[in-house]
């Protein structure tokens, strides 16, 4: 169908037991080109990817601290 987008939200876990092997020997930045791939060659056009939440170490919250975990977006639309 034309006109539809597609947003893909990922962060860097998973199961190593339930994603495909190549998962697992990319870095973070070229699993977000896979996926960017992956829609490409399904037909969509202005695909790019948005940083939701930056990954790293928190502030201090009530005394202990904290990680994020990377929150990416990856949209296309098809035109």
């Amino acid at each position: 169908m034309t006109g539809g987008t597609v947003h893909l939200a990922l962060s860097n876990r998973c199961f190593a037991t339930k994603v495909i092997s190549i998962w697992l020997r990319l870095t973070e930045t070229e699993r977000l080109e896979l996926i960017s791939n992956y829609l490409h060659f399904s037909g969509f056009k202005d695909i790019e990817v948005v940083d939701l939440v930056k990954g790293g170490v928190v502030g201090r919250w009530e005394g202990d601290w904290g990680v994020n975990d990377p929150i990416w977006v990856v949209r296309g639309k098809k035109l």
